[in-house]
């Protein structure tokens, strides 16, 4: 708690002049900008070019003896996932990670006031354990493992749920009522499929013809074949041929 207490003490624009890594007119532009927007200084300066992510962990670390931990590698336990609403996370930059009883760790991007530590125990019933984080690890976890939960989505939640809406298959409700276009296309596949029953039954009775005509054909052959054989066996004929035959 003694080195939480000093933090809330300590500004980060402070200890980058002490360390030399900004100049006082960074700062300067910094602290007027974070006028205008809300957001912490740290994360301004890191917009702006002025000092790297990496530095500003460090620092703090040093500093306060608090550990630093790459909290995008860290599992989080979905109900640590509703304690805070979105717009507290983004503004604030810090992401609680684990419970231990009564004791929650957060992993912080910047340094915190006291009222905000405050806040957090008093919201949660627990003990603060900090952690360091780099500014852009944390907002990453923010978007995506804190937007999933229903909340207001940043830009990237929206584009994820989108993507997973155009993922979803459409499942036909084969107990709904025919609507009107149903009903139509249902129709006109009936229709189709008469006009293919007659044109085969058409094709069958063209089929048929074929082979009655050849049936036809048949008995007029063996018709004829039977008036030879009628001729054949005329008894004249036949007496006729025994009288040559001695």
């Amino acid at each position: 708690m003694a080195n939480i207490r000093r933090m809330t003490k300590k500004r980060l624009g402070e200890l980058l002049l002490q360390e030399g890594l900004i100049k006082d007119e960074q700062l300067e532009l910094g602290l007027e900008e974070q006028q205008q927007t809300g957001e912490l200084i740290g994360e301004i300066l890191v917009r702006k070019g002025y000092v790297n992510e990496s530095d500003i962990a460090r620092i703090i670390c040093t500093q306060f003896s608090f550990p630093y931990l790459s909290v995008s590698h860290y599992y989080i336990a979905p109900e640590l996932k509703k304690l805070f609403d979105l717009e507290t996370l983004e503004k604030y930059l810090f992401v609680p990670i684990d419970k231990f009883g009564d004791v929650m760790g957060i992993v912080i991007a910047g340094l915190l006031d006291q009222d905000i530590l405050d806040e957090i125990e008093k919201k949660t019933k627990c003990t603060i354990q900090i952690y360091v984080g780099k500014v852009s690890e944390v907002k990453q976890v923010i978007r995506e493992k804190f937007a999933e939960e229903g909340r207001p989505a940043v830009a990237g939640g929206a584009t994820m749920q989108g993507q997973a809406g155009a993922a979803t298959a459409v499942v036909e409700d084969v107990t709904a009522p025919p609507t009107a276009k149903g009903a139509a296309k249902k129709k006109k596949a009936d229709e189709k499929e008469e006009v293919g029953e007659e044109t085969a039954a058409a094709e069958a009775g063209v089929s048929g013809d074929e082979e009655k005509s050849d049936d036809a054909v048949v008995r007029e052959l063996e018709q004829q074949f039977k008036k030879f054989r009628f001729f054949d066996d005329d008894p004249k004929k036949k007496g006729e041929e025994k009288e040559d035959t001695k």
